[in-house]
């Protein structure tokens, strides 16, 4: 499975592919974890990195190319048992450091979700058992920071479809997109874990999408029968997914996270006392502030205006200098600006 590739600034590309099984005689579990190098200084050779895993399952891998001619490969693992089958939940993040130059692996490191991480994401009574973290939280954003260290944005994301309906090879189908909240993990330069903290919040928006069904007859005798049946998806209903997510934002060695939130949120940054926004038309614009400790600053509207024009967090584009490029709308309203920081 090719889980990553990227292109670093010597227009070098990179490949991550991963794929493990178990071995049943053994009892154990392996893992093929590689990274392919394509340079352009070699005329694009392929170059094998092997990455050496052992006693962990890999579950996904999202890399960065950084400043200094590395690049750095950072995931979801799980632990694994001792029959060599791996557990489902997350058990932490790994980072891994790549020597662009000599295709070379220099550090290792496997980070554990800690305690106080760990009661925000799946409760206290679950946390002093040793639980770990349920598997529905993706990558979001990978952030180099100046120190050479990166920030790691990885946020709930589900989606629940619910039944199809329509009129001969016509379907509409509903779609509830999750959007959960924030682990966000700093690392130090060395691929350790320097803090970690969540942002809170929860984010709901429907839309239905509208496809068509290609249904096929297959073989046919006595009771028993065999058909085949596509839906295609070709046009999207309704607006919403764009509203949910958020924008990092990295300058100055300063770290803010910009959401959407329900107006009754303001001030709360305890995840148990979230309330979920389910209208994004009378959200408003929260800002949650880092320090150099991970510690959260929340930072909303001091009044909140009616028929205010709301930011799409999943659309923006950074120009650099701390000036990003917004998208906003209200119903039929579509605006782009500048925000500063």
């Amino acid at each position: 499975m090719i889980s990553d590739f990227a292109v670093n600034h010597n227009e070098d590309v990179f490949l991550v592919i991963n794929e493990s099984y178990r071995d049943s005689k053994k009892k154990e579990k392996i893992e093929r974890f590689e990274m392919h190098c394509f340079k352009r200084a070699n005329n694009y050779t392929k170059e094998v990195v092997n990455i050496d895993i052992k006693g962990k399952e890999i579950i996904n891998c999202t890399m960065i190319p950084t400043v200094k001619n590395t690049v750095k490969l950072v995931g979801f693992y799980s632990s694994v048992r001792k029959s060599g089958r791996a557990n489902r939940e997350l058990k932490g993040v790994y980072n891994i450091t790549v020597d662009a130059s000599t295709s070379t692996t220099s550090t290792i490191k496997f980070n554990e979700f800690d305690y106080e991480t760990k009661v925000k994401l799946i409760g206290e009574r679950r946390a002093k058992k040793g639980k770990d973290v349920k598997p529905l939280y993706n990558i979001h954003t990978i952030i180099e920071r100046n120190d050479g260290g990166l920030i790691v944005l990885s946020e709930y994301q589900e989606a629940v479809y619910g039944r199809s309906s329509g009129i001969g090879p016509l379907a509409l189908t509903s779609i509830v997109y999750v959007r959960n909240e924030i682990i966000v993990t700093a690392f130090k330069p060395d691929g350790s874990l320097d803090w970690s903290n969540v942002v809170p919040k929860e984010q709901k928006a429907a839309t239905s999408t509208l496809s068509v069904n290609v249904f096929a007859g297959g073989y046919s005798g006595g009771n028993f029968g065999v058909g085949i049946g596509v839906g295609i998806p070709f046009a999207q209903m309704g607006k919403g997914p764009e509203y949910l997510g958020a924008i990092p934002m990295y300058n100055n060695g300063e770290f803010n996270i910009l959401i959407n939130d329900h107006v009754k949120n303001r001030g709360i940054v305890d995840i148990e006392e979230i309330r979920s926004m389910g209208n994004y038309n009378k959200a408003i614009p929260s800002m949650f502030m880092f320090d150099d400790n991970g510690s959260i600053t929340r930072k909303d509207p001091e009044q909140v205006k009616k028929k205010q024009l709301v930011i799409r967090p999943g659309v923006y584009y950074k120009k650099g200098d701390g000036e990003y490029i917004i998208y906003s709308s209200r119903r039929s309203k579509d605006r782009l600006g500048r925000m500063q920081l």
